[in-house]
């Protein structure tokens, strides 16, 4: 029991941020800013991502403790520290991780007015919230006389899906752009849990010591994909098939814009992942509906009938609390991102009169803010970001942001992006002040990737 405890309080003490790439954003001269953006104005005529170093992420967080807070070398009992967590996070605390890889991507503008970019990438999104009351009872157990504990907070949602993309950025007039992207997804596998109810209680038993209720269940477990019961023979190209296959397919559409002031101020918005997916391919839900009573096992001492006194428990629970797999076509929906900026731009141009630029934003320095927000299964995710960018010559660009969010007050992040010739390499990454012990943060995030970018020869 002690080592379910210990698991619950390991996923909540790892350091992984969920998808708010705040230093990727409006970063316009990286092509994966039009997956954040599809109405960002790039500059650029056409782009190859190398294909798998194109678009690497990873990004999580989790609230209400850090690793620190039970494997800090303090003189305190570890197992002291592990109950302080156990009863000091809520069903609201969560724990979510994102990861991304791009496949294959690519750009090619079309006119002076028009930049199509398109691709295919891979992403794993899931969020756990914390099940207080579910955790405290397998640290207890079950012989806490009279007290109730709710199976309400068990919620959960996780996703790997494969998106092939394609989106179109269009300039109106030298103010404004707008654009927008069309998904098709198709998912790996699928498994989301929410709005469970029933309760767990001890009273005096009668002719056993304890008598246990189960009562008012209603929970669900909906899983598709690769869900199997012998993941033995799963191998790598199982997942990699199932990226490209479309069997649990799905539709969605991202929208944004870019508004210019004047050539130092503007701002910036997109909605996206407004879409589903349809898993009904490999689905297998689990419905429980009931409750269940029991004073345990009462032992008969019969040499003549011997008895398998657990096996007649579990088919006693299995008749009164049955478990129903169905095979029911669901949606999961993906989780909807809101993005919104404003950058003014001010300094000496970084360049000189002996050469022509064909940038968008040729000033040196820049200041700004991001808004960031998520839906998610029980409360929005959100971020709020102040940002500092410098540029040196037409070679790098730098990006530093500070963070306030779900997880932290004090998130302090860079972004480098770098053009040698056609060769685009970035590289992202938050909470730099927790570099030298990462075991105190909240949440991380990390970004890099390599891009060929072209451009047509500036008369």
């Amino acid at each position: 029991m002690n080592k379910i405890v210990l698991g619950f309080v390991f996923i909540f003490s790892i350091k992984l941020f969920s998808q708010e790439y705040q230093v990727l954003y409006d970063f316009d001269e990286i092509p994966q800013t039009l997956i954040l953006n599809p109405g960002s104005n790039y500059s650029h005529d056409y782009f190859i991502g190398i294909p798998i170093l194109s678009g690497l992420s990873i990004d999580g967080g989790v609230t209400g403790v850090t690793a620190y807070d039970i494997f800090a070398d303090d003189g305190r009992d570890i197992n002291d520290k592990i109950r302080d967590v156990i009863y000091g996070l809520k069903n609201s605390d969560s724990f979510v991780i994102n990861e991304r890889v791009e496949v294959v991507s690519g750009g090619i503008r079309l006119n002076e007015n028009d930049f199509l970019s398109f691709g295919l990438y891979e992403e794993f999104d899931m969020v756990f919230y914390y099940p207080s009351d579910v955790a405290q009872l397998f640290y207890e157990g079950t012989t806490n006389l009279d007290k109730r504990y709710s199976l309400d907070g068990v919620n959960f949602k996780a996703d790997m899906i494969g998106v092939l993309h394609a989106g179109i950025s269009h300039k109106i007039n030298e103010k404004f752009t707008i654009g927008g992207r069309l998904k098709l997804y198709s998912s790996v596998f699928s498994a989301q849990t929410k709005n469970n109810q029933g309760e767990f209680y001890t009273t005096q038993g009668v002719n056993n010591y304890f008598h246990h209720h189960l009562i008012n269940v209603d929970a669900t477990v909906q899983t598709a994909g690769i869900v199997y019961d012998d993941y033995g023979d799963l191998e790598p190209k199982d997942f990699a098939k199932k990226i490209i296959t479309f069997e649990n397919p799905g539709f969605g559409l991202d929208m944004g814009f870019t508004y210019k002031f004047n050539d130092q101020f503007h701002v910036t918005g997109s909605i996206l992942d407004i879409g589903f997916v349809r898993n009904s391919n490999d689905v297998s839900s689990y419905y429980i509906r009931g409750g269940y009573d029991t004073e345990g096992i009462e032992l008969q001492f019969d040499p003549d009938v011997p008895s398998d006194y657990w096996e007649e428990l579990k088919e006693d629970f299995e008749n009164k609390l049955p478990i129903d797999t169905i095979t029911t076509a669901y949606n999961s929906y993906r989780p909807i991102k809101l993005n919104a900026s404003a950058k003014y731009s001010f300094g000496k141009p970084y360049y000189e009169d002996c050469y022509k630029s064909n940038a968008n934003d040729p000033y040196r320095n820049a200041v700004g803010g991001q808004l960031f927000v998520a839906n998610r299964p029980l409360h929005a995710q959100w971020a709020a970001t102040f940002f500092y960018e410098r540029r040196f010559g037409s070679v790098l660009r730098t990006k530093f942001t500070y963070t306030l969010d779900n997880y932290s007050s004090s998130n302090i992040g860079i972004g480098l992006s770098s053009k040698f010739g056609p060769v685009n390499l970035y590289f992202a990454m938050d909470n730099l002040q927790y570099l030298s012990n990462l075991a105190k943060a909240n949440s991380t995030s990390f970004q890099m990737g390599l891009n060929i970018i072209i451009d047509k020869k500036i008369p």
